[in-house]
């Protein structure tokens, strides 16, 4: 058979889209032809030429990434799917009180879409396709029912069948039930399910059998087959063929957009510590969350032939979390070539010192270590199984090793208090301005399958319905919306708006001040010079001598008093707790350690002597 897989908008224009390139690798080992087609990147080049450069990628980047808690890129579709103009003051007067900034256009590209899929359209049928899949993530479900649809009027008969996380559980059920224009509605992983489906379609077996489909009987009524035992193992995972992609983006204009194009790989799936606590805000992963990890030596070869076969030197993993065995395993051999990589992971926070080494040698530039909170309050609500001294920690190490974290502040979690969670760390974030800052300050969203959804016990109880905006985009009764949403509306909990601003303009002076900020320390015999460039504050250096720079030292781990009081009894070292307490209070307002609660750990990071900050580097000072 020949198969269509097709990419719809709003995918990120800089890498492959994994799950497309997993299903050909499987569809080809069964004897079928697949086409890939990525239609994300040829959109934003319409988009560019239709709009004469003044819509450009980055706009669609921009509601990519940002909108799709706003259904901004849904609702650019449904000029196709239902008609232009589409509930166009009532959505757009929801956008700009949500505060979106690309509200003009997003009017525009509303207007564009329409002759858009009739092009598409254009190149699925091109390739005279027995099948069409179509893969929904986040706000790709307008997109491919706009596509669906216009597919079906032209060739009634092509079967079409849709997959994604968009489609797991109810969401998938919703969506086959009532859009008849799919013709199947994978749910799960695809890779068993597409396998026995094309066995189905070639009369090998019945549509009754094939893992966590949904299909419709004779009288047009859904059927939901059940998902079936177990997961793909690790080492059973297939190849991604990426070289579509590769092909499309280096012949297309989007190219000069890119900085560099990445390579997507995954090397493991499901989430190792959400096996044992879910982080209550999230709802990745629903039924698949068992971790599964590829070996090493598949991980490696992966990865080499990302360098050899297409000269790319930037991966990102899609792991929902870095697997441990790799720091004895991947991450050293990688660190062994001369490759120039740039890797992106996500990680958990605590690591050591020694692994965020073995990262850094092996080229992992940035990760998503899940910091979310600076607070043990928050932490705790979110199950993260850290404190907040402990992230404050994690940040101090990354900024040492040169990692660059990506991560958010989150708010809004029941339970949650201004005072004890969020006013002690506003008052020290001028301290904090030489650590990596959150790229934003966000209430928390209420996700389909997060434990906050599941489990009402947990604080958020209003019954459950879809975000407001599902009810401008969708034509279809709440209960219907109900099914198919993954966000949800619920009274706001925890800090009051007034209280996250303030939060956020400390953020915003600390996103200012990062890039000019230092604090760093060195070593000489017994003392240790503090150099501190913060913006923000007046800049000094301090001499700590003998019992207190040993004391400081001591706070490389974060500690309690207690704790740090042991510590330093072990090494034959004066203990008082008193005296101890008085000293750290004294750091604490010079901003030398952050507190949280009853937590402490030292904010400076070791000075390399080859680095120096401000007027110091500027070479007219030596040039005779």
């Amino acid at each position: 058979m020949r198969v269509a897989l097709v990419n719809m908008p709003w995918p990120t224009l800089s890498w492959p889209n994994l799950a497309i390139s997993l299903l050909d690798t499987v569809l080809t080992g069964l004897g079928h032809q697949v086409t890939q087609l990525y239609e994300n990147l040829t959109f934003a080049e319409h988009v560019l030429r239709a709009t004469g450069g003044e819509v450009t990628p980055d706009d669609y980047l921009m509601i990519a990434e940002n909108g799709h808690e706003h259904g901004a890129g849904e609702w650019v579709f449904t000029s196709s799917l239902y008609r232009p103009g589409w509930r166009l003051d009532e959505y757009t007067a929801r956008l700009r009180e949500d505060g979106f900034p690309l509200v003009d256009q997003v009017i525009r590209l509303h207007g564009l879409a329409p002759a858009y899929i009739a092009a598409a359209a254009d190149r699925v049928l091109a390739g005279d396709p027995d099948l069409v899949g179509l893969t929904t993530t986040f706000a790709q479900t307008v997109p491919i029912l706009a596509l669906a649809a216009e597919l079906k009027r032209r060739r009634p008969g092509l079967p079409i069948v849709a997959g994604g996380a968009n489609c797991d559980d109810v969401m998938g059920v919703a969506l086959h039930r009532n859009f008849p224009i799919l013709d199947y509605v994978v749910q799960g992983e695809g890779e068993r399910p597409l396998t026995e489906l094309m066995a189905a379609l070639a009369g090998e077996r019945e549509l009754s059998t094939v893992t966590g489909l949904c299909w419709r009987d004779e009288r047009g009524t859904t059927v939901v087959n059940p998902l079936g035992p177990g997961m793909t193992a690790g080492d059973r995972l297939p190849v991604a063929h990426v070289r579509p992609y590769f092909d499309i983006v280096s012949e297309g204009l989007i190219r000069s957009w890119m900085d560099v194009p990445y390579m997507r790989l995954e090397t493991s799936r499901g989430c190792w510590w959400g096996e044992k606590r879910q982080c209550t805000f999230c709802g990745l992963n629903a039924a698949t969350i068992g971790y599964r990890t590829k070996p090493p030596e598949r991980a490696w070869a992966e990865i080499e032939r990302a360098v050899t076969e297409f000269g790319v030197l930037d991966i990102a993993l899609t792991d929902n979390i870095l697997d441990p065995a790799y720091f004895d395993t991947l991450l050293p051999r990688l660190a062994a070539t001369d490759w120039d990589l740039r890797i992106f992971y996500e990680v958990k926070s605590n690591l050591r010192p020694d692994q965020m080494r073995i990262l850094a040698a092996a080229g992992v530039t940035e990760v998503q270590p899940g910091i979310e909170s600076l607070a043990s309050g928050p932490l705790a609500l979110m199950d993260k199984g850290a404190t907040g001294a402990a992230q404050v920690r994690a940040l101090r190490l990354f900024r040492e090793h040169g990692i660059f974290p990506s991560w958010n502040y989150l708010f809004g979690f029941p339970g949650e208090d201004w005072a004890r969670d969020y006013r002690p760390v506003v008052e020290q974030i001028a301290a904090l301005v030489h650590l990596p800052p959150p790229r934003t300050v966000q209430r928390i969203t209420l996700e389909r399958f997060a434990p906050l959804f599941e489990r009402p016990e947990l604080g958020i109880d209003d019954p459950r319905a879809a975000a407001e905006w599902y009810a401008m985009i969708f034509d279809l009764p709440a209960a219907e919306l109900t099914d198919l949403a993954y966000f949800f509306r619920y009274e706001p909990k925890g800090i009051t708006d007034e209280q996250a601003a303030e939060l956020s303009a400390a953020v915003e002076n600390w996103q200012r001040a990062y890039e000019h900020s230092t604090l760093t320390y060195r070593t000489a015999g017994q003392d240790l010079q503090i150099c501190d460039r913060r913006v923000g504050r007046f800049g000094g250096d301090f001499v700590l001598s003998g019992w207190e720079a040993v004391v400081y030292l001591s706070l490389e781990r974060h500690l309690t008093v207690s704790g740090l009081a042991a510590a330093l009894r072990a090494g034959d070292h004066p203990a008082e707790t008193d005296r101890l307490l008085a000293l750290l209070t004294r750091w604490q307002q010079l901003g030398l350690v952050y507190r949280d609660g009853d937590g402490w750990v030292a904010l400076a990071l070791p000075a390399d002597p080859r680095i120096t900050n401000g007027w110091r580097d500027r070479g007219d000072l030596v040039a005779g």
